[in-house]
């Protein structure tokens, strides 16, 4: 069975912007405002621009949802109770299919991150307390980073993709998607780009070939850091694009007209030769991860992949990870030190236990042994 998408309508989950109310509008155009020489700029302004469409993004669903209870009225800050909160907290987890603790958690955080910088004038004391409670749980829901991957065994998913792709002698237009999924899983190991910059990938422009090698060209906007950006693909990882380039893409094409791959044409197009959106490619990402290695990895979590993998592996050269990463701070290698200690640590307490239990078993054991004697 295909992990492509279907191209099938969406319920809406999150209101548009332009359909907020006019003081929800107002008060967030003041929160993003960026200041001057007289007037500071607001807490927000700071935020970078993924920050700041997640946090629009969530409050929105959070309008979205508070539009099916009652009318939204004018008071931004009435709305946002302990029994309206607690309300969509219930709505999300008896949502089907069930949200994860994860995204209920953000989608509460982004209405306390709004919430925060549109009214600074109120205490959000309580509100915050909930969120750090969906947070507690949603570290709580699994050892999420005990089943991450290494980055070997996830490159090793993109390659085992790619060789089933391209030793068809007769390729149909299934092994057009596994050769695409295949590359999308490959970039993302090789280069540990996030999924915005990935999406932007498209023939000739950010895609370019130099000579036997693709190469990816980056704009300071596909970027979260705000700098431009150029990655060197691998020569093997490269020959399949080549493939891909000729005879693959055009076979998706061909539902949506036909043609080989023009100048700024989108890399990533579907059954139907469309584009597809960021949850459509993180599911794609994390089926065929879930189905390759065991364990559902989303686009971002490559980075975690890498950036443990090297500091379990060899601690000595974690001062590589901010620059392979294009982080440009000490607090992120830190935070990887951090997550490799705690990995560490379960993993150290999982055999301790195991050990524990190997004991009382055999404690039991000569025990019956010698009430039978």
């Amino acid at each position: 069975m295909s992990c492509d998408e279907n191209a099938k309508p969406k319920k809406r989950v999150s209101l548009p912007f332009e359909e907020w109310p006019a003081a929800d509008r107002a008060a967030w155009l003041e929160a993003i405002k960026e200041g001057n020489f007289l007037c500071p700029p607001t807490a927000a302004a700071e935020w970078s621009f993924d920050t700041l469409e997640t946090v629009r993004y969530n409050y929105g669903a959070w309008l979205k949802w508070f539009m099916g209870q009652t009318a939204l009225g004018e008071d931004i800050a009435g709305r946002v109770t302990l029994k309206t909160t607690t309300a969509y907290i219930g709505d999300l987890e008896q949502r089907s299919p069930p949200y994860s603790a994860h995204t209920i958690w953000m989608r509460v955080k982004g209405v306390y991150d709004a919430m925060r910088v549109m009214v600074p004038t109120r205490r959000w004391n309580g509100l915050k307390s909930v969120v750090s409670v969906l947070q507690t749980k949603a570290e709580k829901e699994g050892n999420r980073e005990l089943e991450l991957p290494s980055i070997h065994e996830l490159i090793a998913v993109g390659e085992a993709l790619l060789k089933r792709a391209i030793t068809q002698s007769a390729p149909t237009i299934d092994d057009a998607i596994i050769c695409r999924d295949g590359i999308i899983v490959s970039i993302l190991a090789e280069t540990f780009i996030r999924r915005r910059a990935c999406l932007a990938i498209a023939w000739d422009t950010t895609l370019v070939r130099k000579g036997d090698r693709y190469e990816l060209h980056f704009k300071p906007e596909h970027i979260k850091t705000g700098d431009a950006r150029e990655y060197e693909l691998s020569e093997r990882l490269s020959a399949v694009i080549e493939r891909f380039r000729k005879i693959y893409w055009p076979m998706l094409r061909q539902a949506a007209g036909g043609g080989s791959p023009i100048d700024g044409a989108p890399l990533w197009i579907n059954k139907s030769g469309q584009t597809f959106g960021k949850s459509s490619f993180t599911q794609i990402v994390k089926a065929r991860t879930l189905a390759g290695c065991g364990v559902a990895v989303s686009p971002h979590r490559f980075r975690h992949a890498l950036a443990t993998t090297i500091t379990m592996e060899s601690p000595e050269d974690i001062g590589i990870v901010p620059n392979l990463l294009g982080q440009n701070s000490d607090r992120m290698r830190d935070k990887h030190y951090d997550r490799a200690d705690k990995v560490h640590a379960r993993l150290r307490y999982r055999d301790l236990r195991e050990r524990s239990r190997q004991q009382a078993r055999r404690s039991r054991l000569r025990r019956k042994i010698r009430r039978a004697a």
